[in-house]
């Protein structure tokens, strides 16, 4: 039932896979299909008055939901956009999961424009940004495209405005840099310091070890568990047409990372006594009409929100259950007028009030279409945990609760753990202890100890700090999270 854990090192996967891709031209060999997709010339205007140009591939039909998509931009000055078509961008397009804009960034090619890439002050390169956050926004004007959801690849110089980019939009939730050239300092911090959004390095390793360890760089700064590292032949996008398929590997990546993000809704519901709550819902992409899926609800800790989450909801979502996560009352998008603040002004009896909350958001999930009601997951941290666990008596729909750094539990807690056969993870790191003495290694201990169901179990470290927290210190625990709500929650596999 217990385990101790010390510090767990990291693996790096590193993918190089065969496959044998579309022919030069782009079309598959074979008799010939019929084309899914439309491929269409358009422009749009940047921030600073630029045209770029570029070329977009949709599906024909309507998708069930609209599709996330991806920015191509060509490297200045040395290809254009096309150089992405046949081994990446077409065969994309014939599977239809993903829509995608190429374009030519400012000064080159079809955005030749004002002025010629080659005469490009320091300053001016810049302005590689406003184009990315252009072809943004114009994706968010097409009605068969979640804007909400892009990932942008860049290459050589353009990757570093990539990274700067995915920093102030928060729609960008990708990134592939192709032998990226040296980052700025913000775009360091951010990857080291950001871990939200994954990121694909592609790197040339037939070239020197000081450029494979200057393109490497954003893999080995990214802390996102779904960064990747994909060694090619040569450099920048020419990589693509080279054997190895480069191509297809990065084409399941952004498959596998944009589609798993699922769709992502801003919610609003009120708990019991009328307290206005708001947060987020993730439902996965592409459900069947009947589909009923078993569902989690997180609840953040006291001094938290809704984002001290990190990428667990997607890693959830991905793995093909519902989340909702919400602000409880007092705290970030459910605090408002005639409230108390937490932390601030909030009176221990609104404080008491937080189980209601957490009742709310599973009535709330409960309702929807595609839930499965009798299968629902709690997730929880530090003083909340007494919340979520109290928000669970009497109600047969929560199967399974998963808490990181448990207060000592109240005796109600300690009561419904003792006599319900519902499935305790905790999460506890020994160094935690509060001003007081109370320790929430112990507290955890004791919750797990209690627990009438024999399944449940606690992972206890050493070093990994309090709640959310153990999320960034020890990222093994998202995968054993996910893991867990799957067991319990009676997931099932999803189809190859």
């Amino acid at each position: 039932m217990f385990k101790s854990m010390g510090i767990v090192a990291g693996v790096v996967l590193i993918a190089g896979l065969l496959w044998m891709g579309p022919a030069a031209d782009g079309q598959t060999k074979g008799p010939v299909a019929a084309k899914t997709y439309d491929v269409t010339g358009v422009s749009y205007q940047t921030g600073d008055g630029w045209t770029i140009h570029g070329t977009l591939y949709l599906p024909k039909a309507t998708p069930p939901s609209p599709l996330p998509a991806a920015v191509m931009v060509s490297e200045p000055g040395l290809r254009i956009r096309t150089i992405y078509d046949p081994y990446l961008a077409v065969p994309l397009a014939r599977r239809g999961k993903i829509a995608i804009l190429t374009i030519d960034p400012r000064g080159s090619a079809g955005s030749y424009g004002k002025k010629d890439f080659e005469k490009f002050t320091m300053k001016d390169l810049d302005g590689f940004q406003l184009d990315i956050r252009g072809a943004v926004k114009f994706l968010s004007t097409q009605p068969k495209v979640d804007a909400s959801r892009v990932a942008v690849l860049g290459s050589g110089i353009v990757a570093d405005n990539a990274v700067k980019e995915a920093a102030d939009n928060p729609s960008i939730q990708g990134l592939v840099l192709i032998t990226p050239s040296t980052l700025s300092q913000q775009s360091r911090d951010y990857l080291q310091f950001h871990s939200e959004v994954p990121v694909l390095t592609l790197v040339g390793g037939d070239r020197k070890k000081s450029l494979q360890r200057l393109w490497s760089e954003p893999y080995y700064l990214s802390e996102n568990q779904g960064s990747k590292i994909f060694y090619g032949v040569g450099e920048g996008p020419e990589m693509f047409h080279r054997p190895g398929g480069l191509g297809e590997n990065v084409a399941k990546w952004l498959e596998d990372t944009l589609n798993g993000l699922g769709l992502q809704t801003e919610i609003s519901f009120k708990s019991k006594d009328g307290t206005p709550l708001r947060g987020t819902m993730w439902m996965p992409d592409n459900l069947e009409a009947n589909a009923k899926l078993p569902a989690v609800i997180m609840a953040h800790g006291r001094n938290h929100s809704e984002e001290s989450w990190l990428t667990l909801p997607r890693e959830v979502v991905a793995k093909g259950m519902p989340v909702l996560v919400f602000d409880l009352r007092g705290v970030r998008k459910s605090f408002g007028p005639n409230m108390g603040e937490v932390g601030v002004n909030q009176t221990s009896e609104e404080n008491d009030k937080a189980y209601q909350d957490i009742q709310a958001a599973v009535n709330f999930m409960a309702s929807q279409a595609h839930v499965d009601s009798a299968r629902i997951g709690l997730v929880s941290a530090t003083a909340v945990n007494n919340h979520a666990v109290r928000a669970a008596i009497g109600d047969a729909r929560i199967k399974t609760i998963v808490a990181f750094s448990f207060y000592p539990p109240d005796p109600d807690v300690l009561q419904y753990l003792a006599t319900n056969d519902v499935p305790l993870l905790s999460f506890a790191s020994t160094e935690d202890a509060n001003p007081d003495g109370t320790s929430l290694a112990e507290g955890s201990k004791l919750a797990v100890r209690r627990s009438k169901s024999k399944e449940s179990e606690l992972i206890l470290y050493d070093d990994a700090g309090r709640g959310h927290g153990i999320l960034r210190s020890k990222p093994e625990t998202i995968g054993m999270t996910v893991r867990w709500l799957a067991e319990k929650l009676a997931v099932k596999p999803a189809a190859n």
